[in-house]
């Protein structure tokens, strides 16, 4: 029986690879005490570098926006042939909004975290934000146009910072705007002399870059109005209450159109009704004093059927008055528009369904117009976009308007042809009855007006 080439070549591969590592275990063991001394303190700095480490926390929100853009492509197979971007319009804006300065700068200023405290150990200085044993106040947070860090230390009944000395609840005028401090005196352990407590002040914008690094917005995915909000911050709590106010803000300043309408239609009917009140009370006043003078207690039985006969018709030229005056107001809106800034007009009675769109798709453009300028300045190519569909929106409304006030015309003229037929029967019944019923059917429409303004505002509150 022969020897193989290959059997005999490999096992001299074998023993050679074996020789070479008898040889590294050789050259190693020397050193496996230093080996071991280096494990142990690498180990020994991480511990210690965890330890001390400054950690983050993130805290997660999410939102739903108002997007329109699902509705519109309800079918998939249409989503994907039109949009192939990875986020709609819609939805990108309202993450332009959201992650604004001007926002940003309204929530620094309503938490105050252009404010900062902190303490120094031995070993890091640690940051804290509710947890504090003082707090300061800011009566203008804008007034601030510098940075300082100084140490915070209590002298008596007072506060020494930047080695000034501040009195409590107080506002000082500083170079900083006017400042109050306050001592939290459920703070435990109680606040020593000396502390190493540290505050540092700085400008709004400043705090809103630290803020704006460290908030994410993503949509939960693809063609997703649900937008995913991330903080990042080493104080967990303070991550959740800038996201908490963070969202409240933008609700506040995304109020719906509906809303404005609905606060500018409460100021019209309050307007209106101190207007009526005062000229119904004059009337009743007037109606008193004829009594008083003529020595007329009430109408007669046909007066009174007269008065009442006279009142309805009273009442719906009233009603129809009311809502000439309210296409007016829009019809001036629409015409004299010139930016999106002018007061939104009531649209109490505009019941009529082509103008009541017409109108939402308006003051909705002219919504989402306002809060692109306030993102993106003027510079913005969905701003020609808008600016055009507000444009090819008027002529449609001021038509319906014009068609509506028509109507509302003809109404009237037939309400004064009938109220002619029942003044012409009033000769039947004596000249200073006449002049009572007069005085009374004033004071009645005056009255009719009046309740319908009252009811409609009670609806719209």
């Amino acid at each position: 029986m022969g020897f193989n080439s290959t059997d005999m070549k490999e096992q001299g591969e074998t023993q050679s690879q074996n020789e070479q590592l008898r040889r590294l275990l050789f050259r190693v063991i020397p050193y496996t005490p230093i080996i071991l001394l280096a494990l142990i303190v690498g180990i020994l700095c991480t511990r210690v570098y965890l330890r001390y480490a400054t950690r983050m926390y993130a805290a997660k929100a999410r939102l739903i926006v108002n997007d329109d853009s699902q509705q519109k492509n309800t079918n998939l197979l249409d989503i994907v042939q039109i949009d192939t971007r990875d986020i709609s319009a819609e939805t990108e804006r309202e993450m332009e909004i959201l992650q604004s300065r001007d926002l940003l700068s309204k929530l620094v200023s309503t938490l105050q975290l252009n404010v900062g405290y902190s303490q120094k150990g031995y070993i890091k200085t640690g940051q804290y934000f509710d947890d504090i044993p003082f707090k300061l106040e800011l009566q203008y947070p804008d007034s601030v146009t510098s940075s300082i860090t100084s140490e915070v230390e209590i002298v008596g009944d007072k506060l020494r910072f930047n080695e000034t000395l501040y009195p409590l609840d107080s506002f000082v005028t500083t170079k900083w705007g006017n400042i109050r401090w306050h001592l939290n005196k459920g703070f435990k352990p109680p606040m020593t002399e000396k502390n190493n407590w540290f505050v540092n002040i700085q400008p709004v914008a400043a705090a809103v870059g630290g803020v704006k690094g460290s908030l994410d917005v993503k949509p939960i995915s693809k063609f997703s109005s649900i937008l995913e909000l991330t903080y990042i911050d080493e104080i967990p709590e303070r991550g959740v209450i800038v996201l908490n106010n963070l969202i409240t803000l933008y609700g506040t300043t995304g109020v719906d159109y509906k809303s404005r309408i609905s606060t500018n239609t409460l100021n019209f009917l309050d307007g209106r009704l101190q207007l009526i009140a005062q000229e119904l009370g004059g009337k009743e006043k007037e109606l008193q004093t004829f009594k008083s003078r003529q020595g007329i207690v009430d109408l007669s039985a046909e007066g009174s059927l007269f008065l009442g006969q006279l009142s309805e018709t009273d009442k719906k030229t009233g009603e129809l008055q009311v809502q000439m005056d309210v296409l007016d107001q829009v019809e001036k809106y629409v015409t004299q528009r010139n930016n999106t800034n002018n007061e939104i007009p009531a649209t109490l009675g505009t019941t009529d369904p082509v103008l009541t769109g017409l109108l939402n798709q308006l003051y909705q453009t002219e919504f989402e117009l306002e809060k692109v300028r306030g993102v993106s300045g003027s510079k913005n190519p969905q701003i020609a976009v808008m600016e055009s569909a507000i444009d090819k929106l008027k002529p449609s409304i001021l038509t319906s308007i014009n068609n509506l006030k028509l109507n509302i015309r003809a109404s009237l003229q037939q309400l004064k042809e009938d109220n002619n037929k029942l003044t012409a029967q009033l000769n039947k019944i004596p000249l200073k009855e006449r002049l009572l019923l007069d005085i009374s059917r004033q004071q009645g429409i005056k009255n009719a007006i009046y309740t319908f303004l009252l009811q409609k505002r009670e609806e719209s509150a």
